[in-house]
């Protein structure tokens, strides 16, 4: 089918002529695809500009942005709670050890006066890796035990 339209568009050229034709519309063809892609061409709009492809993916992104933002918001004061929680169960944990200490201490028991010693000792590990501080032991009196 293409060779019958281009036998008919050339009937009586000349090998050179037609080549010379091939040419200039290939030439014309090329000019017109990049006057389309620069925007040159009045009324036609071009391929996208690097600008523009960046203002519309920056558009679309801001909303996600936020949206990442306000989690992080909530992750962190989520992340206090559970921390203030931690900090507080240790505390309690280690008032109530060192009161069963402070019993056993009464009640003349060496061997429940060293293992409440060992279970405060981790239980202060604990308290100092998640406050970075060391924890202050009330004394049998402060705990109500003498």
């Amino acid at each position: 089918m293409p060779t019958r339209i281009l036998d008919f568009l050339w009937q009586d050229m000349e090998p050179e002529a037609r080549r010379n034709v091939a040419r200039f519309f290939l030439w014309l063809i090329v000019t017109i695809h990049i006057a389309w892609a620069c925007g040159l061409i009045p009324g036609v709009n071009g391929f996208a500009f690097a600008s523009d492809v960046d203002n519309k993916i920056a558009s679309a992104i801001e909303p996600i942005k936020g949206e990442v933002r306000e989690i992080d918001r909530k992750l962190a004061r989520v992340e206090r709670e559970v921390v203030a929680a931690r900090i507080a169960a240790l505390e309690k944990s280690l008032f109530d050890l060192r009161k069963a200490q402070c019993t056993a201490i009464s009640r003349e028991n060496p061997e429940a006066v060293e293992f409440y010693g060992r279970q405060i000792q981790q239980a202060r590990a604990d308290y100092y890796a998640a406050t970075a501080r060391e924890y202050q032991a009330p004394t049998c009196a402060e705990v109500g035990t003498e």
